[in-house]
């Protein structure tokens, strides 16, 4: 019933939907199955506390249905199967559930729309990366976060070189030439190679596999602009960074044969290649932010920040995990409130921010409040 993986669209589909109501609820879980039943009481009580909101929002009117919510409550074989973190979306006709790769503090929020902040360290611009395992027998290439990976499904692209190359030239398979003639009848014997045999061929047939795949990648590459991890033999990592012409590839390598490797080792190992890269990523944001200070292209003004984010200004955005700024921005009269709670139409401004800076294919930096540019709990580099 809940699913085991989060993507970039599916948060944003999360951030764009509004209703008379929606319910976010986060809860912490345990992957041990001798927790299940603590974790399903744990649940049962937050729906309560759901329950008690709904009451507020729709006082003196019939509280609606949370179905769905109640079954996953009640199915005992849903909580033997759970991860470090739970997320689920209710709302009229509409029902999601997600196992989070991470521990989540407990969250219960009814309002308009979704609440998705604490969905952004799966998505944030420091944890996105790619991991392509290639050798001449295999070919697989890993979608991974900083908590995770997912191997993607690679229609069209040769997963071996035997695959890429089967449909050459049979005829180029032999060749012949004449050998040295015979002590014994005094003529030259036939001498046949099979393709391959010669290194300058085999670097030729490795070239070639490389050009195939790199170009059959390019459909099918969960994010361009996210750096990738080469895991191959000197060789054929080589080979590949020489025919390579859209990806971002990453200086270090998992070296050696990835074949036999298994997906989370390939993922550990690249997560520390790259994670020196996603830091001095934010710390480059963070100073391009303090240098346009006073130039109108920079804000740590909640205000600012949140009329930008809605109006597709925002390029990078910092926003505190863990904390919240209620509120509701009206855009058509471009008027903001602010709340002590979120209560009816408010909901978190910050959440609001960083779900429609994603949306315009903004950077969020989801990060801890002490690494947010300024004084605030958020802060945003403007596109113009």
């Amino acid at each position: 019933m809940a699913e085991d993986r989060i993507t970039v669209e599916d948060i944003k589909a999360l951030a764009v939907h509004e209703d008379s109501w929606c319910l976010s609820l986060y809860m912490p879980s345990h992957r041990e199955t001798t927790y299940a039943e603590e974790d399903r009481l744990r649940f049962k009580n937050l729906l309560k506390k759901a329950e008690t909101q709904l009451e507020e929002i729709f006082k003196g009117n019939r509280k609606p249905s949370m179905g769905p919510a109640e079954e996953v409550q009640a199915d005992r074989k849903f909580w033997q199967n759970q991860s470090d973190g739970l997320a689920l979306f209710l709302a009229p006709d509409f029902f999601h559930s997600y196992r989070l790769p991470f521990s989540v503090p407990e969250v219960v929020m009814v309002s308009r729309r979704f609440h998705i902040k604490p969905l952004l360290p799966l998505v944030s611009a420091d944890g996105r990366f790619s991991v392509l395992a290639i050798s001449q027998n295999q070919v697989s290439l890993l979608d991974c976060t900083k908590f995770e990976c997912a191997e993607v499904d690679l229609p069209g692209v040769p997963r071996s070189l035997a695959e890429a190359l089967k449909y050459d030239d049979p005829e180029r398979q032999l060749q012949f030439h004449t050998g040295t003639p015979s002590r014994v009848t005094g003529k030259r014997a036939a001498v046949f190679h099979g393709q391959g045999v010669g290194t300058d061929d085999s670097e030729d047939r490795l070239l070639r596999f490389c050009r195939m795949v790199n170009k059959s990648l390019q459909p099918v590459i969960p994010n361009r602009d996210a750096p990738m991890v080469l895991a191959a033999v000197d060789k054929v990592a080589a080979e590949f960074r020489r025919v390579n012409t859209v990806f971002t590839i990453t200086d270090g390598e998992i070296r050696g044969n990835p074949d036999e490797t298994p997906p989370q080792n390939l993922h550990d190992k690249a997560r520390e290649i790259v994670e020196p890269l996603f830091r001095e990523e934010q710390e480059q944001h963070r100073r391009r932010h303090d240098d346009l200070l006073g130039t109108g292209l920079s804000s740590s003004n909640v205000e600012e920040v949140v009329r930008g984010s809605h109006r597709g200004r925002v390029d990078v955005l910092f926003v505190a995990v863990g904390t919240q700024v209620w509120g509701r921005y009206d855009a058509e009269a471009d008027a903001l409130e602010y709340s002590e709670s979120p209560q009816g139409d408010m909901y978190d401004l910050l959440d609001f921010a960083a779900a429609h800076t994603l949306i315009h294919g903004g950077v969020v930096h989801a990060t801890d409040p002490s690494q947010v540019p300024g004084d605030g709990p958020i802060a945003a580099i403007f596109r113009y």
